[in-house]
């Protein structure tokens, strides 16, 4: 049976992105690095900015303004939703506005400007403007250098081995931000963390702007450009305008994503009404597949708010063996766990794919997605059991690396989806509509991420004073949880001969 290619541009903003391929190899020997280098390396460093930001984010709200948890996990789930989503309005600015090496500059810049103003923002109103534009920045900057990554492929070589490097280079960003800004905002306090952010986003752009642009993908279109430019500018200072406002108004937040929820099957929809019958069933498998990608963007989301927020209450900080302290990692450190163990597993779910499909076993992707979906309970019941075995004291840091790790391996499985659904599955003629209904799919999973663990326990944090109720409110938190990954598996178990039988009809017509 043949399963739709995977890895490709990612644009999400979880720290555990991956280019997964079941050929993943590196760059033929012909490869130009001067140019591919300085690519890698803005990637980097842009990373190392934005993931810096968002392993102080619930940190900073909790702790220096003084926020609830509930409300800092709404913010954090809404940032990471529009931070998502604002990959559509950016890509396009990049394709017919800027063009991709100028609109990651822009966004870079933009970044740049957020970060540094962190470190004066000392309300709520002003941090707010400061997400607002790190989550637009983050639009601009990740399709487009995305854009710029695959511009670099050579005649007659896959993609593969090029964003498998991309993958390294933000997950190595992102795991250096996550180790790195938390425990420099615990050290130096949090103008130098945030400051720290800025000046890597800072080193990248001067990397980036001081290499020659050899491609036509990064050029802006001539006809207009001064008008095109200042347009762009116009587009990306009022989408930041939008996002300050969905942030700052809860009820306007929840408005907009309600709004989203309804509208984005109103365009599947319309799409399905204009397909023949063979595209029909190539939509519908799409679909499902794309459900099942928001199924895990529910738990990724609890990667970077409720599991630093239950380290941060629950968590001792030192690995221990043999009575031995090995390591020490704070509670907003824990999510470089994540990042990191992605970055070392990915290759070797690499090599095992190629020795897989040499045989022609590897798996097909809607089997992956079970598999996935096993160690999402996997991870989120592990974590249910050791606190309903606590007796007294912080839970090691063990037990929480151990649901990170297992989390991972479901990203590792989950994740390759990427855009190679849509690309396989929905006539090209709706390929861009097809690919913004996506990123805005994502990025609403987020969101409703954060409203669940509100709803499921977190709304109780706030009230709970001894550590027993503390205790319970995430017992409760990570027992839903477990639970609803349980109900998953039970569907994505029931969909796997459904869409055996789907895609081998599709593939044989």
């Amino acid at each position: 049976m043949r399963t739709p290619a995977t890895g490709g541009a990612g644009c999400g903003c979880g720290p555990s992105e991956t280019a997964m391929t079941s050929g993943a190899a590196l760059p033929v020997s012909g490869r130009p690095w001067r140019a591919l280098f300085p690519v890698l390396t803005f990637e980097a460093t842009e990373r190392f900015g934005f993931y810096g930001l968002q392993g102080l984010l619930l940190l900073y709200l909790t702790r220096s303004l003084n926020m609830p948890e509930s409300d800092a996990n709404l913010i954090a789930a809404s940032f990471s939703g529009v931070a998502y989503a604002s990959t559509l309005l950016g890509g396009a600015i990049g394709g017919q506005l800027f063009g991709a090496r100028a609109a990651a500059m822009v966004g870079a810049a933009l970044q740049g400007c957020a970060l540094a103003a962190a470190c004066v923002a000392t309300d709520v109103c002003r941090f707010l403007g400061v997400l607002a534009a790190a989550a637009m920045a983050n639009g601009l900057t990740r399709p487009n250098v995305a854009t710029l990554v695959r511009d670099l492929k050579q005649p007659g070589e896959r993609a593969d081995g090029l964003f498998t490097l991309y993958a390294l280079a933000v997950n190595l960003g992102a795991a250096l931000a996550f180790l790195v800004a938390p425990w420099l905002a615990r050290t130096m306090g949090w103008a130098p963390a945030f400051g720290l952010c800025a000046l890597c986003v800072i080193v990248g752009m001067i990397v980036l702007g001081a290499s020659a642009s050899r491609s036509v993908a990064d050029r802006a279109p001539e006809n207009g450009q001064r008008w095109r430019g200042v347009a762009g500018l116009a587009v990306v200072a009022g989408a930041v305008l939008c996002v300050f406002g969905v942030l700052n108004d809860p009820r306007l937040g929840r408005y907009v994503f309600q709004v989203t929820a309804c509208a984005v099957p109103a365009f599947w929809v319309a799409i399905w009404t204009r397909c023949g019958a063979r595209e029909r069933r190539g939509v519908l498998i799409a679909l499902l597949l794309i459900a099942q990608a928001m199924f895990y963007a529910l738990f990724d989301q609890q990667t970077t708010s409720t599991f630093i927020l239950f380290a941060l209450h629950d968590v001792g900080s030192d690995f221990r063996v043999g009575g031995v302290t090995i390591a020490h990692l704070s509670g907003a450190q824990f999510v470089a766990v994540n990042a990191g163990l992605t970055m070392a597993l990915a290759p070797l779910f690499a090599r095992l794919y190629r020795r897989l499909g040499k045989v022609g076993r590897e798996p097909p992707l809607h089997t992956k997605y079970l598999i996935g979906s096993a160690f999402i309970i996997l991870s989120f019941g592990l974590l249910w059991l050791l606190i309903r075995r606590q007796d007294g004291g912080m839970l090691s840091p063990w037990g929480l690396t151990a649901g990170y790790a297992l989390i991972s391996v479901a990203g590792l499985l989950m994740n390759s989806l990427g855009l190679a659904v849509v690309s396989e599955y929905v006539p090209l003629r709706f390929n861009g509509v097809a690919t913004a209904l996506f990123y805005i799919t994502l990025g609403t999973a987020m969101y409703a991420g954060g409203v669940l663990s509100n709803a499921f326990a977190l709304h109780d944090l706030a009230a709970a004073a001894s550590p027993e109720a503390v205790r319970g409110v995430f017992e409760r938190l990570f027992r839903d949880f477990a639970l609803l990954a349980i109900a998953g598996f039970c569907i994505v178990l029931v969909l796997q001969p459904v869409l055996r039988r789907m895609q081998g009809s599709y593939m044989r017509r």
